[in-house]
C-alpha cells in the first residue's frame, strides 16, 4: 500500500522513526544511515531465523551494476536532479563491493534492480506471498 491511499486518520496515527547514525528496532534488523538521493536514506541489515542475511540498501545504487563497477548516477543526474553528495554515494558503492566480495553469503538488494529481484526469485532467495 502506498502512503498516498492511506486515509488521512492512518497518516496521523504513522510516527517517523528517529534515529541517529544505527538503530535495532528489532532482534535481527539493523538500520543506518547511507548517503542516497532521498531525506532519510538507510540501509537496512536482516537476519532471519535460518541464519541467511539481506542487505536492503535503498538509494546508495540503482542497480547491482552500480555495486560491481563502483560507479554511480551520471553526473548530470546526480547533481542536478538529485542533488545528492556524489562522493559519500562512491565511497558507499566501494564499501558495498568490499562486503559483498569478503561476505558471499549477505544478499545485498538493490531497490531498483528488477533484473536482480527476479533473479533472486528464480534463486528462490526471495518469493512473491
Amino acid at each position: 500500500m502506498q502512503l498516498a491511499n492511506i486515509d488521512d486518520q492512518m497518516k496521523s496515527e504513522l510516527i517517523p522513526y528517529d534515529y541517529n547514525d544505527v538503530s535495532s528496532p528489532a532482534p535481527g534488523i539493523v538500520l543506518f544511515k547511507a548517503a542516497g538521493h532521498s531525506p532519510g536514506s538507510q540501509m537496512i541489515y536482516v537476519m532471519l531465523q535460518n541464519g541467511h542475511e539481506f542487505l536492503f540498501v535503498g538509494d546508495v545504487a540503482w542497480d547491482q551494476q552500480n555495486i560491481e563497477t563502483g560507479i554511480g548516477r551520471p553526473l548530470l543526474v546526480s547533481l542536478l536532479f538529485l542533488h545528492e553528495d556524489r562522493q559519500a554515494v562512491a565511497d558507499q558503492l566501494v564499501a558495498l563491493r568490499v562486503l559483498q566480495e569478503a561476505e558471499p553469503n549477505l544478499t545485498i538488494v538493490v531497490s531498483h534492480d528488477a533484473k536482480q529481484l527476479q533473479d533472486l526469485r528464480v534463486k528462490k532467495i526471495v518469493h512473491d506471498f
